[in-house]
């Protein structure tokens, strides 16, 4: 699971083309790495203009060690034309990490407060206000959306390697089952055959 960070919005609010006051820089990043620290299998990666002018290692600095360490890239740098930043190309720089990295098929969300910059995958953003940023509610929007999105990946996940490395569970193999633990995993595994929520129960308890 990969989350896309946008940072000028997001972790503080932008000032109307006015740089952000000092103190107010990074005011709401103990609300975001509250949030990561209840999803430790997300990985984070730099979409925000900040990559322009600072290294990874910079950005990373400014967050706390232990949500620094899932920080694993940022995004390509695009050229612009004329000065000015293409519509959508935003949304354009994640699919071209996804595809550099081999990883287009991996579940990922965007936090960003330029919903513009986003055409076809509006549905992966959890937008901010840009005079806001993340804010209370704003929170609850992200911590819902990783975790429908990390249900979604784990029912994929056991509904695909089931499918492709087992056979369905018949009546016969319950009965041919002699150690109770055995038994009781293949009655869960005929569970997860049968009932998609039981699949998203287990989720819920993992997550």
């Amino acid at each position: 699971m990969i989350l896309f960070l946008d940072l000028d919005g997001v972790l503080h609010p932008e000032y109307d083309g006015q740089p952000t006051p000092a103190d107010r820089q990074f005011c709401h990043l103990e609300r975001f790495e509250a949030v990561m620290r209840d999803f430790p299998n997300v990985e984070i990666v730099i979409s925000s203009m900040w990559r322009y002018e600072f290294t990874l290692d910079q950005l990373r600095a400014r967050f706390s060690p232990d949500i620094a360490a899932r920080i694993i890239d940022m995004t390509p740098q695009t050229e612009r034309i004329d000065g000015k930043y293409l519509p959508a190309r935003r949304e354009g720089e994640i699919l071209d990490w996804l595809a550099a990295t081999g990883r287009e098929n991996a579940p990922w969300i965007a936090v960003d407060d330029a919903d513009w910059q986003f055409q076809k995958h509006r549905d992966r953003l959890v937008p901010c206000t840009w005079y806001i940023g993340l804010d209370d509610a704003t929170a609850v929007t992200l911590r819902t959306a990783l975790m429908s999105a990390s249900n979604t990946d784990l029912t994929m996940v056991l509904t695909d390697k089931q499918t492709e490395e087992t056979p369905p569970i018949n009546q016969s193999m319950l009965q041919a089952a002699t150690s109770p633990q055995i038994k009781r995993m293949m009655v869960g595994l005929k569970r997860m055959e049968q009932d998609e929520s039981y699949c998203e129960e287990i989720a819920r308890q993992i997550f």
